[in-house]
This record gives C-alpha cells, sequence and structure tokens, in this order.
C-alpha cells in the first residue's frame, strides 16, 4: 500500500499529472451522473454533448501549453538530474520577495522586476536557493559588496530533495573573475557547507541558456554534483581559487577537481 501511495504522491508532483486526474474525475463525474440519475433527455444530452466536447478542449488547451508554456509543465522530480532541470527552467521568474525585509533597500529594487531582460544581460547575478540555510547572512554580504542577487525559489516537493543538503554551487563559464572571487570568497567565509563547485555543462540533449553562463548558483544539489564527480572542496583549493589571476586559470581548477 505504501508503494501504491508513493506513486500516488508523484503523480501529483507536476501539472501534468494533475491535468490528467482532473480530466479523469471530470469525466467520471458526468459519465456517473448520467447512468445513475433519473434526468430528463435535454439535461442528458447536455451531459453527453459535455463528456464528447470536454476532452477536445483540453486537449486543445495542452496543444497549446506545449507549444508556447512547455518548460512549466514538468516539476523537478521529472527530472533524472536536478541540473537539467536548472538548464531548462527560467528560474529568475519564480523568485521570492525579499523586498519585504528590507523595502528601502535601494540595489535591491531592480531584482524584484519579473522579467530577466529587466536585468542588464553584460552584468552577473548571484541565485541563492531559498532551501539553504545562513540566507540572511549571505544576502547581507552580498547587499555590503554591491552584488547582485536573486533567489530561486525552490517548492519541489519531491522526495529525493529532503535530505540533499544543497552543498554546491554552479559557476556560469561567462562570469568575470573579480566577480566570481567575490562571491565566492563570501560563500567560503559564510556558509561553511560549501562542499562542490561545477561549471555548466553542454550535452547532447541540449544547450545551457545564456543566462546561465552570467550567474553564479549557490545551493546546487549535492547529489547532482557527487553523481557527475566532483570531488569536495578543500580549504586549500578553496585558497588557490581565490588567488587565481585569471579566469582560465579559475576553470582549470574547478575542472582539476572532478573525478575523471
Amino acid at each position: 500500500m505504501n508503494k501504491y501511495g508513493k506513486q500516488i504522491k508523484s503523480f501529483f508532483n507536476n501539472p501534468l499529472g494533475i491535468i490528467g486526474m482532473f480530466l479523469v474525475l471530470t469525466e467520471g463525474i458526468a459519465a456517473f451522473v448520467i447512468t445513475q440519475s433519473q434526468l430528463e433527455f435535454t439535461l442528458n444530452l447536455i451531459l453527453v454533448i459535455f463528456i464528447v466536447l470536454f476532452p477536445v478542449l483540453t486537449l486543445c488547451c495542452f496543444v497549446y501549453l506545449v507549444i508556447k508554456h512547455h518548460k512549466k509543465l514538468y516539476g523537478p522530480s521529472d527530472y533524472k538530474d536536478e541540473a537539467n532541470f536548472l538548464t531548462t527552467f527560467n528560474y529568475v521568474a519564480e523568485k521570492q520577495m525579499y523586498a519585504e525585509v528590507k523595502p528601502n533597500n535601494k540595489e535591491l529594487k531592480p531584482f524584484l522586476d519579473n522579467e530577466l531582460e529587466k536585468i542588464d544581460e553584460e552584468g552577473s547575478i548571484v541565485v541563492l536557493n531559498n532551501k539553504i540555510k545562513n540566507n540572511d547572512v549571505l544576502i547581507e554580504r552580498l547587499e555590503k559588496s554591491n552584488i547582485k542577487w536573486d533567489f530561486y525559489s525552490d517548492t519541489s516537493p519531491s522526495e529525493h530533495d529532503y535530505d540533499d543538503p544543497k552543498e554546491s554551487i554552479w559557476l556560469g563559464k561567462k562570469v568575470p573573475l573579480e566577480f566570481a572571487k567575490a562571491v565566492l570568497k563570501i560563500c567560503f567565509q559564510t556558509d561553511t557547507r560549501i562542499k562542490y563547485i561545477r561549471l555548466p555543462e553542454e550535452s547532447d540533449f541540449f544547450d545551457v541558456p545564456e543566462y546561465v553562463h552570467r550567474e553564479i548558483f549557490i545551493g546546487g544539489s549535492t547529489k547532482t554534483s557527487i553523481n557527475r564527480g566532483t570531488k569536495p572542496l578543500t580549504e586549500e583549493l578553496k585558497k588557490e581559487i581565490l588567488d587565481a589571476n585569471s579566469i582560465e586559470k579559475l576553470h582549470n581548477l574547478i575542472k582539476n577537481n572532478y573525478i575523471e
């Protein structure tokens, strides 16, 4: 029974499952009313027409969603690798309003816009996973350094996510050297749980979106880093990263920490 319960729970973890269950329940209830009730011919005819047309209407809406909003039809738990979800979903659109805590902060104002295009294309930004601890301290230090930041609101209820400590950093390949070092220094000093760092990776199935290359994502999946063969950061490596005098050297230090 527990097995079936988990399957049912996973069915509701993404919009596709919810749409499917809604369609089944609606059709089932309408069919039950027709067969079990003593309605007039006209009312039964209306129900029959509804049963026939409702799936067609749902199909049309579904086709529209697939064409226009396909990224929103899947939850993180549908991906075998969390990193694939991050590279296909514009998580900046689902941000958490930190302005309620510090409404008068002028540095924060540009990031309260919903559109990613409002952010300077040539600039870099730090994206924080809302599930990591010490967010307040980290945000305060980022703001003191005038570093742009934003929230990724991870609302996934997936089971594998509960025991993932989020100890990784994804460093965009086009993030400038000084910006990267400044952010990493703050991370190393603020959150001692940061153990892994990786660069975005292209695959045979998708290209990494441009905005990902300009971001530093803090709070990436620990399981993803381990599964992709990443060694934990050592104090010596952290120092070498912060002392890097070129972006190429910084990237090489990170890549050399991968397990071949």
